[in-house]
């Protein structure tokens, strides 16, 4: 199969066009943002998308928080910061808890280098935001390195009442309903678990055959991975967008790869945004969640509310174009230029955009 992709001066154009066309220019738009009327996870415009076809930024190892730039984590900002922040999306890497075997824990690479506690205590603090906010959606990926039996992982959801908010119905890499249907069910917390777990319980998904990823790999450049893995001709899936950086460390004199927070702001900036919009282009699928370490760092929320065509908070047109690109120029008279554009002339450049993009994916 052959395939046509846009790169070079023209790629930049038809992102800084798809992803600025997303800003609410008519009084419609404006209205169905309306922060006071039916909301779905903040925004009335996603009531009606199919709910994989919204995006959800996500934490990886969410429970990781290092303790200060020398310590080793993934985030900053802890579980209930990250909800309050706007993240709906959490993977959670459960061990063996050191006094207990059989209680699951929260971990990083080990409980002696990262113990985030309890499963059951943040699987708590899960439940009160689902008690309290009642019109958004979360999803959890629950990984079990640490071998923890399945039964012990379910006993923690039931033991804090979280299962009662479970989505039990997820298509086989189907269609899915709209977030305003799964509102209306009260099932609004969709749990995914990996081979890793074991057997799952009913209402636990199976990341296996109802999602699609990229790969969970730590690069120490900028080749992030863009194919997609578990690949099911003639499904749309739930995406999952992997975009973490390690780097090696020597801990308690071995050495191993470790979350790269000295580069974060970098790695999440537009390498986060070019790598996701590459992914969405190289194989037609819509990125659900976007995954990333230090997620205070960067424009991972911004990309996620651009994805959702939803205002980006300060947002202004020289965001779209790189640094030191020989387009610059070329963007920034675009740039003047879209400024002045009336109502109709923003549909008359999204359906150009549109094009652009559609000739890149469908070309063969």
């Amino acid at each position: 199969m052959l395939r046509t992709v846009v790169t070079g001066p023209l790629w930049w154009l038809v992102m800084l066009l798809t992803l600025v066309v997303a800003r609410p220019d008519s009084l419609s738009d404006k209205e169905k943002l309306d922060t006071t009327g039916t909301l779905c996870n903040g925004h009335a415009l996603l009531c009606d998308k199919p709910f994989n076809l919204i995006t959800l930024p996500a934490t990886h190892a969410s429970h990781a928080v290092r303790k200060d730039e020398n310590s080793i984590g993934t985030q900053d900002k802890d579980i209930q910061t990250q909800l309050s922040d706007g993240i709906r999306g959490f993977t959670l890497d459960i061990h063996p808890a050191p006094s207990s075997t059989s209680t699951p824990q929260l971990c990083f690479l080990s409980c002696d280098i990262n113990d985030g506690g309890s499963l059951a205590d943040t699987l708590t603090i899960f439940h009160d935001f689902l008690n309290d906010n009642v019109n958004d959606i979360i999803v959890i990926v629950v990984s079990n390195p640490g071998g923890v039996s399945a039964s012990n992982i379910a006993k923690a959801f039931t033991s804090v009442g979280l299962d009662k908010f479970a989505y039990t119905d997820g298509p086989d890499l189907g269609d899915w309903p709209t977030a305003s249907d799964i509102i209306s069910t009260d099932k609004r917390l969709v749990v995914f678990g990996d081979k890793s777990v074991g057997t799952l319980p009913s209402w636990m998904l199976n990341k296996e055959t109802i999602t699609q990823y990229t790969k969970l790999v730590v690069p120490s450049t900028d080749a992030w991975p863009m194919s997609r893995e578990n690949w099911k001709d003639g499904k749309i899936p739930f995406f999952i967008t992997y975009h973490v950086r390690w780097v090696n460390a020597t801990v308690d004199g071995k050495t191993m790869a470790v979350p790269y927070g000295g580069m974060a702001a970098h790695t999440n900036d537009w390498d986060l945004v070019s790598h996701t919009v590459k992914v969405r282009n190289n194989n037609f699928v819509w990125p659900s969640l976007i995954v990333a370490d230090f997620y205070d760092q960067g424009q991972l929320i911004d990309t996620a509310l651009r994805f959702n065509s939803l205002p980006v908070p300060g947002d202004q047109v020289d965001y779209y174009y790189p640094d030191n690109m020989s387009t610059k120029s070329l963007l920034t008279s675009s740039a003047s230029s879209l400024s002045a554009l009336t109502a109709s002339g923003w549909l008359s450049l999204a359906i150009a955009a549109l094009f652009l993009c559609s000739y890149d994916v469908f070309r063969i």
